[in-house]
C-alpha cells in the first residue's frame, strides 16, 4: 500500500557491527562459489598502501577482514522473493507479459517468483462482469481474469489474491473467490490475503476517496476486535468456495505499533489460517519534512533501513512462533506514499534492498514481497508501451537473486572493520556445497576486504556498478544493462581474482556492493 505510515523511529548510521552476520541463498543448479560484488561510484577516494620494497608490486592496506564462523546455518525459504502488485497493473503487465517474464525469471531464488496481487486496489475491487458499478470500484471481470491467467502461464507466477474486507462483503467476497479458481490456471492460486492495511483505516480518507455513494456497509470504525470477527466470517464464507486454499492475515500497515491485532487474530477463531502478514516500509514520503521518518540518501543507507526491518519482524514473530504460524512480509519497499524522487528512484535503493532482504532472511521471515507501483517513484519497474522501466532498485534485487542458489543456507560470518567503515556481509551455501559472499560498503570511503577461510583460491567478481549513490540511470550489473525488452546488453566484465598469503582480497570502492565467486575453470 502507498499510504502514509510511521517508521522505526531514526538513529544515526551506527558504525560497522562487530559480530555475527546470517547469509543464505538459493538459485537452481549453481556449482561455484560467489562471493559479492562492489557497486562502484565515479571519484571514489583513494586507497592508501603500505610502503614496500623496491621492486615488489605494492599492497593495499587491508581495511576489514570476513570470516566464515562456526554456528547452525538457517535455512531460506523456497521462493522467499516476491513481487507485490495492485490489480490495476496486471492489463498493463498482461501487455509486456513476454519482457515480464524474463525479468521473473532473473528474480526467482529456488522456486517460483510468487505475484501476490492486492494493495491500495484491493479495497476498491469488485467482481463485476455485467452490472455497472460507481466510479470508484475497480470492476473485477472475466477480462482481467484472462489477462492475470496470461500472466501466470507465460511468466509462471504462482498468485496470491487479496481480498476485498473494506467496501465488500463475505458472500461478494465468496463469489470472487470462486470465480478466480474457476478461471485461473489450476494451482496457480496459492492462497487468499483477507484485507489490506485495516490498522491504518480512515473513514474522511475512504469517504473522500469515494465520495461516499453507492459504499455497501461502510464500517465507521476497524478495531483488532472487529477485524478478528470480520476474518471468521470471510474465511467460513471462503472456505464453502475454495475448499483447501490456504488463508493469510491480516496484513498490518504498522505492525511495530499494531501488533495487537495479531494477538486478538491469534485468540478469536481463525479457520484456515496459514500465515500472519504483514507491511514494511522503513520511511515516509508523507511525513513532515523534519520529521526522522522522513527519506533521505543517508537514511536509506542506515541500519535502521534495513536491519531495523529484521528487529519489526523478530517482534512479530514472538506472538506468532507459538500459533506455529510463519511470518510474511507481503508488501515491502524503502519508502512508502509513493517515494521521493532524488531518494527512492536512486542507486541507493539498490543497495538497501539486497540488505534488507537478507535482515529479513535472518530474522526468520518466510517470505518478503517487494511492492512494484508503476508509475510511482518508488518502483523496481514498470512496463509501458516503450518496453521495460528499469530502476535502479530492480538491479539491487537482482544481485539478491544471484546471492542465491538451490537449497540455500544462511551462514554465520565474523566482520571486522574500522567503527566508520559502513561495510554489511552475508554468505550463503547452496547445493553442492557452493558459498556466495555478498559485500556491502553503504559508506563513503573505498575498502579493501579480505575474505578469509573460505577455501577459496581464485575466484570471479561481478560488480554492480553506477556513477554515483545518487544516480537514477547508467547502472550496470556486471558490466551489462537491462533493455527494453528484459535482455542484458553490453559486454559481461567479471573479474578474476587469486588468493595470496592475506587471503582472498576484494576491492570496494565506496557506496558499492560485490559478489564473488569461485572460479571452476580457465
Amino acid at each position: 500500500m502507498e499510504d502514509a505510515r510511521p517508521a522505526a523511529q531514526l538513529r544515526a548510521v551506527p558504525p560497522l557491527r562487530r559480530g555475527l552476520n546470517l547469509v543464505a541463498g538459493g538459485s537452481a543448479a549453481v556449482a561455484a562459489v560467489a562471493v559479492a560484488v562492489a557497486l562502484a561510484t565515479t571519484a571514489s577516494p583513494p586507497v592508501r598502501s603500505h610502503a614496500v620494497p623496491r621492486g615488489s608490486r605494492p599492497q593495499p592496506r587491508l581495511d576489514a577482514r570476513v570470516r566464515l564462523t562456526t554456528g547452525r546455518p538457517l535455512r531460506i525459504p523456497r521462493s522467499f522473493l516476491g513481487i507485490s502488485a495492485e490489480y490495476w497493473t496486471i492489463p498493463d503487465w498482461s501487455r509486456g507479459v513476454g519482457t515480464l517474464a524474463r525479468v521473473v525469471s532473473q528474480l526467482a531464488t529456488d522456486g517460483p517468483l510468487r505475484l501476490r496481487v492486492g494493495g491500495d486496489s484491493a479495497d476498491r475491487a469488485w467482481w463485476s462482469p455485467k452490472r455497472e458499478q460507481p466510479e470508484w470500484v475497480f470492476e473485477l471481470t472475466p477480462t482481467w481474469l484472462r489477462q492475470a491467467s496470461r500472466i501466470v502461464r507465460v511468466a509462471h507466477t504462482p498468485l496470491i489474491l487479496d481480498l476485498n474486507i473494506m467496501s465488500s462483503t463475505p458472500r461478494l467476497a465468496a463469489v470472487w473467490a470462486r470465480r478466480s479458481l474457476q478461471s485461473l490456471p489450476r494451482g496457480s492460486v496459492r492462497a487468499f490475503e483477507i484485507g489490506n492495511e485495516p490498522d491504518i483505516y480512515n473513514q474522511s480518507k475512504w469517504q473522500h476517496l469515494t465520495g461516499g455513494r453507492g459504499v455497501p456497509r461502510l464500517p465507521s470504525r476497524i478495531t483488532p476486535t472487529s477485524y478478528a470477527r470480520s476474518f471468521n466470517a470471510y474465511a467460513a464464507a471462503v472456505a464453502r468456495v475454495a475448499r483447501g486454499v490456504p488463508l493469510l492475515a491480516p496484513a498490518l500497515a504498522e505492525p511495530q505499533k499494531n501488533a495487537d491485532w495479531i494477538v486478538k487474530l491469534l485468540a478469536a477463531p481463525h479457520p484456515r489460517l496459514t500465515g500472519i502478514t504483514a507491511h514494511r516500509y522503513p520511511y515516509s514520503a508523507c511525513a513532515r519534512r523534519s520529521a526522522p521518518t522522513y527519506p533521505s540518501i543517508p537514511r536509506i543507507l542506515s541500519e535502521n533501513a534495513t536491519a531495523g526491518m529484521g528487529r519489526t519482524a523478530r517482534t512479530l514473530e514472538h506472538i506468532t512462533d507459538p500459533a506455529h504460524l510463519p511470518l510474511w512480509m507481503t508488501e515491502i519497499n524503502s519508502v512508502t506514499c509513493g517515494g521521493v524522487r532524488g531518494v527512492s528512484n536512486t542507486f541507493a535503493t539498490a543497495l538497501w534492498a539486497p540488505d534488507a532482504l537478507f535482515e529479513l532472511i535472518q530474522s526468520g521471515t518466510e517470505a518478503a514481497f517487494v511492492h512494484v507501483r508503476p508509475p510511482l517513484v518508488n518502483m523496481a519497474f514498470s512496463l509501458t508501451g516503450h518496453g521495460l522501466d528499469a530502476r535502479p532498485l530492480l538491479y539491487g534485487l537482482l544481485l539478491f537473486a544471484r546471492t542465491l542458489g538451490p537449497d540455500a543456507k544462511l551462514l554465520p560470518v565474523r566482520t571486522t572493520a574500522a567503527a566508520g567503515d559502513h561495510l554489511k556481509t552475508w554468505a550463503v551455501r547452496v547445493h553442492g556445497n557452493v558459498l556466495h559472499v555478498l559485500l556491502l560498503n553503504k559508506g563513503a570511503r573505498a575498502l579493501h576486504v579480505a575474505l578469509e577461510g573460505t577455501g577459496l583460491r581464485r575466484a570471479t567478481v561481478e560488480r554492480l556498478r553506477a556513477p554515483g549513490v545518487g544516480a537514477t540511470d547508467r547502472v550496470t550489473l556486471d558490466g551489462q544493462r537491462l533493455t527494453r525488452d528484459g535482455t542484458w546488453a553490453g559486454a559481461a566484465r567479471t573479474e578474476r581474482i587469486s588468493a595470496s598469503a592475506r587471503g582472498l582480497v576484494v576491492s570496494l570502492p565506496a557506496y558499492s556492493a560485490a559478489l564473488v565467486a569461485p572460479l571452476t575453470h580457465g
